[in-house]
């Protein structure tokens, strides 16, 4: 009788030995992942109608003939000496790129588009719960939020669930902020940042103000990074023409001719119309240029655009302002918390502080959240320290979650070589750091755990 409870008793225990992995492995798959993309991300003109179809974010058809009206507006500003043309003539180009996206003064498409969530109640979700969640990427930041709280009850309803894990990108990461600000952390399991623009952009806060400026060495910085060139030679030209003075030749005439005649009128009439009736736009102006940018944008006309005002002063309110905030009272409620950053890439050429590296688009300063960042090209006077990257180019011991703040160099605009370590972090009980996993250090070069070159 002893021999065949012993017996059992090692049956049962070898049994639960032997489940072990596969109750691992079940863990990765519990917790609903709930995808919310960035900007520009598909949208769809006449949804739910036959004439449906993708929305045109970009549109080249009519490229040809707004090349047409830069070239004939520049001959009417040099025949009539009004810059006015020239003017008029760049904002030809714009409007042909982006009209379809168009808003009108109060925030509302002028075209019908939109792009609403749904969830498929005949799929299966038990093996990998993923959802994507759709929004007009356009819009106010916080209705989209409010959206996004339905679209996770739902998502809870279909799983049975009662928490999820939200994963962002980019301009995500700013619906994501404003979920958070309006709605708290109860649903929430773990929130995974990826080059979030929740923090705003550099470029678009100086944009924004009207800091307009043409770098010389930034644009060959740009143009090297950016352009293929397997063998050196273009960078080389480049580095040349450089120091020849050719391209400051090209160079100084926009910097000082162009760009003081043309700039307050092209606000006017094509950034403001644009890009300024965007709400969600405002979201990438860092809360210190603010202010700044309204004035500038506005310039006096804030009567015509109270409704859109009142939105993007919300989200600045609960959010901009807040960032630090919301983060950590994420994590003091239990909420698994990432940020994952691109860095080591130069920036657009067009604003009077284009020295800072980071995705390409978005500075690495802003979007993880506080690290200190050396200069495109350069390295920090002091690098020591646990959170200091071993390339001397970023100190995160400032960032505002350092244990879990992860940084990828030359990473561009896209959160693709960050899956491996985001599923990682999703799917697991343990409150993973930077310094958990060999396979994922705090500096990478990629996703294979590669340390950053010294």
């Amino acid at each position: 009788m002893v021999k065949r409870c012993c017996s059992c008793f090692l049956a049962v225990a070898l049994a639960l030995l032997l489940a072990l992995p596969a109750l691992g492995a079940a863990r990765r798959v519990v917790v609903p992942e709930v995808f919310v993309p960035g900007w520009g991300h598909t949208v769809y003109m006449n949804k739910g109608t036959p004439e449906e179809r993708a929305a045109n974010f970009v549109s080249i058809e009519n490229l040809a003939f707004a090349m047409g009206q830069v070239f004939r507006g520049f001959f009417l500003a040099a025949l009539r000496c009004d810059w006015d043309y020239a003017a008029d003539g760049l904002s030809a180009i714009f409007f042909s790129i982006f009209g379809e996206m168009l808003l009108d003064a109060r925030g509302n498409s002028i075209h019908p588009i939109s792009d609403p969530w749904s969830i498929d109640p005949a799929q299966d979700y038990t093996e990998r719960p993923e959802f994507y969640f759709g929004y007009d990427f356009r819009m106010d930041p916080m209705e989209s939020g409010r959206q996004l709280n339905d679209f996770i009850q739902a998502v809870k309803a279909q799983t049975g669930r009662s928490k999820v894990a939200v994963i962002s990108e980019s301009e995500g990461a700013c619906v994501v902020m404003a979920y958070l600000a309006q709605f708290g952390t109860a649903d929430l399991d773990a929130m995974v940042l990826q080059i979030g623009a929740f923090n705003g952009l550099e470029l678009v806060g100086q944009l924004f103000k009207g800091e307009v400026h043409v770098d010389a060495q930034a644009l060959v910085n740009y143009l090297c990074a950016y352009v293929p060139d397997e063998s050196g030679a273009f960078r080389f030209f480049l580095q040349a023409l450089k120091s020849l003075g050719v391209i400051d030749a090209v160079v100084r005439p926009v910097e000082y001719g162009v760009l003081p005649n043309i700039q307050r009128r092209l606000f006017d009439i094509c950034l403001l119309p644009i890009f300024g009736h965007f709400a969600a736009l405002w979201t990438f102006v860092p809360a210190d240029d603010f202010d700044e940018a309204k004035a500038y944008l506005f310039n006096g006309r804030e009567g015509e655009y109270t409704k859109l005002i009142g939105e993007i002063d919300a989200y600045h309110s609960a959010v901009g302002m807040k960032t630090e905030q919301l983060l950590l009272g994420a994590r003091a409620d239990g909420v698994r918390v990432a940020l994952m950053v691109g860095y080591n890439n130069p920036a657009m050429p067009f604003t009077p502080y284009s020295n800072y590296q980071g995705d390409g688009l978005i500075d690495t300063a802003h979007s993880s959240a506080g690290a200190t960042v050396a200069p495109y090209g350069e390295t920090l006077a002091n690098t020591a320290g646990k959170y200091a990257a071993p390339d001397g180019c970023i100190d995160a011991s400032t960032c505002v979650l350092p244990d879990t703040t992860w940084f990828f160099k030359n990473s561009g605009h896209s959160a693709g070589a960050m899956r491996e370590l985001r599923d990682w972090f999703v799917q697991s009980e343990t409150a993973y750091t930077v310094f958990s996993d060999a396979r994922f250090p705090q500096y990478m070069i990629n996703i294979n755990g590669a340390g950053v070159p010294q």
